[in-house]
C-alpha cells in the first residue's frame, strides 16, 4: 500500500475501520509483533527433548521406559531430570514428571569416535567358557594319539582329529583342546544352558588324512587326553581395549567360577556374538529384588533393579561369554541382570579419564 504524503511530509494513514472495528494501522502492527512469537515458540517446542507425563496408578520409572522406550534399563536417566523423586522406586498416581521424546543415551557422544581406552589386564589363552549344545555341534575331538595310540598326551605328540562333515578345516589353523568341568542350568529358566569348558591345550593341524585329520600338540596347560574337543584358536589379543556396545543388550549371569562373586571374578553371561557381544564389550551388573505378597500391599512388590558391579567381556562364544568383574558393590551371584553400556552410556561413565571436552 502506498500512503501519499501530506502538507507536512507524514503519511496520510486512512482511520477507516476494519469489520471487527480496529483500525487498519493497528490491526497491521499486532499481526507484526505477533509473527516472531510464533515463530520462537516453534522453535522452542523443536529443542524441547522433555515432555510432562502425569504417573498412572501401577507406574514405574522402570515400567515408563520399558513403555516409552522398549528399554527399561534407562530409567536412571529419567531419575537424573526429575530431582523432585527422592526414591525412584517409589512414583505416585497423579505425580508429573518430565520424560523425554526419545530414547536417553543416544545423543551427542553417537557422533564422536570413542577414544582408546586400555585396561592393563592380559587375556590368557586358557581363558574357561560356557558352550551351548548349539555350538559343540561344531566342535572337533581328538579320537586318539598317533604314538602307541597314547590316550594321555603332552606337547608335541601326534594326534588323530576329525571334525562335522562340511566344517572348513584349515592346514596350519590353531584350536584350543578343552575338557568339560559340569553341566551349567539358567538361573532363570531352570533349564539346561551348557557346559563349562576347561581349557588344556593348542593343538596345530598339520595334514588332511582319508578319514581325518593328523594334528599335533603345540602347547598343554593341563593334563590332555583323547576325547578332548576342540574349538579354533580365539585371536589373541595383548591388551583389552574397551568396546562399546552397538545396543543395549540386556541378559543374565548365568554361572561363576566361585560360590561369592566379587571383584576379579570370572563369570559367564548368555549373550555372545550371535547378539552381538565383542571382547571389551562393557556390562554394568544389575540386581533385582522382589518382596512377596504382604498384607498391607495384598500383592507381591517387584522394585527396578539398581546396579551392584560391573565387568568386561575376555572371551565371546556364538551364544556366550567370559567375563571379569571389575568391581562390586555388594555380593554377585548367578541370575543378576547385565546390561551392555553403548558409546554414550561409556562417555558419561568414563568422562573424568576421557577429558574435559567430552
Amino acid at each position: 500500500m502506498i500512503f501519499p504524503l501530506t502538507e507536512k511530509g507524514r503519511c496520510n494513514v486512512s482511520t477507516r475501520q476494519r469489520p471487527g472495528g480496529l483500525p487498519l494501522l493497528v490491526f497491521a502492527i499486532l499481526c507484526f509483533l505477533l509473527l516472531p512469537l510464533k515463530s520462537f515458540s516453534g522453535e522452542a517446542d523443536k529443542n524441547d527433548k522433555t515432555y510432562k507425563y502425569e504417573v498412572k496408578k501401577g507406574d514405574t520409572l522402570w515400567d515408563i521406559c520399558k513403555e516409552k522406550y522398549n528399554d527399561p534399563l534407562v530409567w536412571p536417566k529419567l531419575w537424573e531430570i526429575n530431582p523432585q523423586i527422592e526414591n525412584p522406586h517409589w512414583i505416585y498416581p497423579g505425580d508429573e514428571i518430565k520424560i523425554y521424546y526419545e530414547k536417553p543415551g543416544e545423543g551427542e557422544a553417537e557422533k564422536r569416535p570413542f577414544p582408546k581406552l586400555v585396561l592393563n589386564y592380559p587375556i590368557s589363552t586358557e581363558i574357561n567358557f560356557v558352550s551351548t549344545p548349539e555350538e559343540e555341534a561344531n566342535f572337533g575331538i581328538i579320537v586318539a594319539g598317533r604314538i602307541e595310540q597314547k590316550v594321555m598326551l603332552s606337547e608335541g605328540d601326534p594326534v588323530y582329529v576329525e571334525f562335522p562333515d562340511g566344517m572348513d578345516v584349515k592346514i596350519g589353523a590353531l584350536y584350543q583342546s578343552f575338557t568339560t568341568l559340569c553341566d551349567v542350568d539358567h538361573p532363570i529358566t531352570g533349564e539346561r544352558f551348557g557346559n563349562l569348558n576347561k581349557v588344556t591345550g593348542i593343538v596345530e593341524i598339520k595334514e588332511k588324512a582319508d578319514t581325518c585329520y593328523i594334528g599335533k600338540v603345540v602347547k598343554s596347560f593341563s593334563e590332555l587326553g583323547v576325547g578332548e574337543r576342540l574349538r579354533p584358536l580365539p585371536i589373541k589379543i595383548s591388551k583389552l581395549t574397551i568396546t562399546p556396545g552397538l545396543d543395549h543388550l540386556s541378559g543374565y549371569i548365568v554361572y561363576s567360577e566361585t560360590p561369592l562373586i566379587g571383584d576379579h571374578v570370572m563369570v559367564f553371561i548368555d549373550l555372545g556374538r550371535k547378539q552381538g557381544v565383542q571382547v571389551g564389550n562393557y556390562f554394568d551388573i544389575y540386581k533385582e529384588d522382589i518382596i512377596p505378597e504382604r498384607e498391607i500391599i495384598g500383592r507381591t512388590t517387584v522394585f527396578p533393579p539398581y546396579k551392584i558391579g560391573e565387568l568386561i567381556v575376555l572371551d565371546v562364544q556364538e551364544n556366550s561369554a567370559t567375563g571379569l568383574v571389575l568391581k562390586s558393590m555388594k555380593e554377585i551371584a548367578p541370575g543378576e541382570m547385565v546390561k551392555l553400556l553403548t558409546k554414550d552410556d561409556l562417555y558419561h561413565m568414563f568422562s573424568g579419564v576421557i577429558g574435559s571436552g567430552i
